[in-house]
């Protein structure tokens, strides 16, 4: 009697099954990586808009007026008391980020004592390949921000 194979060998479905498993993975490893820059920029435009909060947070518990600039050419931004006066400094969350000036200028953010900001208005911060749109309201002192 003659036997007659029925099925694969060993080799044959290892093959079969690496060859499957690098096609399924291909696509999870090149897509995270395009996604990043914009997991990466949302995530600095949450820390910006966190130390805004905590400037003006800063503010109100010491009495004492506040003032944040944003400097882009030593890609960091200070929370100061005044000039000389550092409360704290902060490099840019990420290395492709600027900020650009709008109605309100990114060294004019003031907080008042009381917590208010001194003038309103909206300023520019682009990150990556991504743009958003921050905004100081007067009255409650609320910050907001936009992906544009």
């Amino acid at each position: 009697m003659k036997q007659t194979p029925n099925g694969f060998t060993l080799i044959e479905n290892l093959v079969v099954l690496s060859i499957l498993s690098t096609l399924i993975l291909l696509p999870l490893i090149i897509i995270p990586h395009e996604r990043s820059s914009d997991t990466q920029s949302d995530f600095a435009a949450q820390q910006i808009k966190a130390d805004l909060l905590l400037a003006q947070q800063v503010a109100m518990a010491s009495g004492r007026p506040i003032y944040v600039r944003f400097d882009n050419t030593r890609k960091e931004y200070l929370i100061r008391y005044s000039i000389y006066d550092v409360y704290i400094a902060k490099p840019y969350p990420m290395d492709e980020m600027r900020f650009v000036p709008g109605v309100l200028g990114t060294d004019s953010i003031r907080f008042l004592a009381s917590g208010h900001p001194s003038r309103s208005g909206s300023f520019i911060l682009q990150a990556g390949n991504q743009r958003y749109s921050f905004t100081i309201y007067l009255g409650k002192g609320m910050i907001s921000y936009t992906k544009l």
